[in-house]
Order: structure tokens, then sequence, then C-alpha cells
């Protein structure tokens, strides 16, 4: 049986990003991902997240993609990224 977190790490692997590195936490029916690509880098938010989640969309059913809380998409060169490497 494929659990939630699996079936959403595959659902954002689908997308191809370059080097991707994926979590996703939470309870069986309530997760989070975060996703750390440089294929974000350049990308506004909005548009990592439509990506994102139109994957996510193709890949699981109504009830699972309630039970994703957020996803967190993040360049490497991003400033936030680049403040918490300082600390």
């Amino acid at each position: 049986m494929t659990t939630l977190s699996e079936k959403v790490q595959h659902a954002i692997q689908s997308l191809n990003l370059d080097q991707p590195k994926i979590q996703v936490h939470g309870a069986p029916n309530s997760v989070f991902a975060t996703v750390v690509s440089s294929s974000f880098s350049g990308v506004d938010e909005a548009e990592r997240q439509r990506r994102v989640w139109e994957a996510l969309r193709q890949s699981l059913d109504e009830h699972e993609r309630v039970a994703v809380e957020f996803v967190f998409t993040i360049a490497p060169d991003d400033p936030e990224e680049a403040a918490a490497g300082d600390g």
C-alpha cells in the first residue's frame, strides 16, 4: 500500500525538476512538503505553486489533495535560503 507521503513525493518527482530535494512531513492524513530545486530559480512563487499543485491534481484524488496542507517551493538561491545558510 502506498502512503500519502509516497504519493506526494512521486507526484512532485513527475515534474522532472533539476536535482530536487523533496521532504514530506506529517501524519498519514495531513502532510506538508518542502521542495528545493534550482528549477525554481527565477520563477515567482505563484508559478512554482501552480506547477506543483497541477502535478498533485493529476496524481492524487480529491481526498488526498485535501490532506496536503502546504507545499513549500524553494530555490537554493532564494534570499531566505541564503540567509539561513549564514547561521
